[in-house]
Parts: C-alpha cells; sequence; structure tokens
C-alpha cells in the first residue's frame, strides 16, 4: 500500500543523527583512571551531549513544519489559515535564528570539547564534528527550503 504522507510531510534525510560516542578510552592502572582520562571522557560526553541537542532542535523545527503542512491541508476549519499563517512566520523566524553565528557558537562549543583529546583521537573526533557540522548545515537549509514552500503556499 502506498503511504499517504506527501513530500512535504517526510522527515528530513539530512537531519543530523549524532553517532555514538567515540570517547578516548580510559586507561586504567592501579589506582583508575586518571584525571586526564576523566576529562577526555567528560569533554566527549559534552560533545555527544551538544550534537543530540541540536539534532533535537532540528527534529522539534522539522515537527512543527509537518504540523503547518497538515494544517493548511485540513479542510475542516480546526485551525484557521490566519492561525496556521502565524504558527509558520514564528516556526520560520526561530528557523532563520540558526543563522551563521548560531552556528559558529555551536562550533566553538564542539572545539572547545574537543581540545583534551588525545592527538591520536583528536584527528577521528574533529572529523566527526566537521560530518556534524555540514548534515547541520544541509538541514537548516532543507529546513528552510520547505518552510519558504509552505509560506508560498499559505498565500
Amino acid at each position: 500500500m502506498a503511504s499517504a504522507r506527501g513530500a512535504a510531510d517526510r522527515p528530513i534525510a539530512s537531519e543530523p543523527a549524532p553517532a555514538p560516542a567515540s570517547a578516548p578510552r580510559a586507561s586504567h592502572s592501579a589506582g583508575g583512571a586518571s584525571d586526564e582520562d576523566r576529562e577526555r571522557l567528560e569533554a566527549a560526553q559534552r560533545l555527544v551531549e551538544r550534537e543530540r541537542a541540536v539534532a533535537a532542535e532540528l527534529n522539534q523545527f522539522a515537527h512543527g513544519l509537518r504540523i503547518v503542512a497538515a494544517a493548511q491541508r485540513d479542510k475542516s476549519g480546526a485551525a484557521s489559515p490566519e492561525r496556521v499563517r502565524r504558527a509558520l512566520r514564528k516556526l520560520t523566524r526561530r528557523i532563520e535564528a540558526c543563522d551563521d553565528n548560531w552556528l559558529a557558537g555551536i562550533t566553538l562549543e564542539l572545539v572547545e570539547a574537543l581540545e583534551t583529546w588525545r592527538p591520536s583521537n583528536a584527528a577521528h573526533a574533529a572529523s566527526r564534528v566537521d560530518r556534524f557540522l555540514n548534515s547541520t548545515r544541509a538541514a537548516l537549509a532543507a529546513l528552510r527550503r520547505r518552510a519558504t514552500r509552505l509560506e508560498a503556499e499559505s498565500r
């Protein structure tokens, strides 16, 4: 059976999905992990937590756009067209607030988390951060296009 969901309702394929933590392994001596190893582990956890928070925020935007698209298609009158347009404008402003400055702030947070990693793990972690930032940029671009399309349809 074909899906009743339209292209506008499908999740955005480029939404970042953070990978499991590739945290540096703690070396265990007789006294347990060193302070340095604990700091690296905490940095890895901060990195993963921040990636997940950003991904959750982008997923909320995508969900909001799906709700707006459904409300635009609903002909029952449950939501007034003006109310739907206001909700879309509010959501669009939130998406647009995720601009280059917002992304630069995230980049600085992630780079700060990387500073305590061992050189052997730092290259892998930096590559991961680059991939995450690239997928975040792509997801934001897709969200902006989708919001623009919904705004055009609401006129």
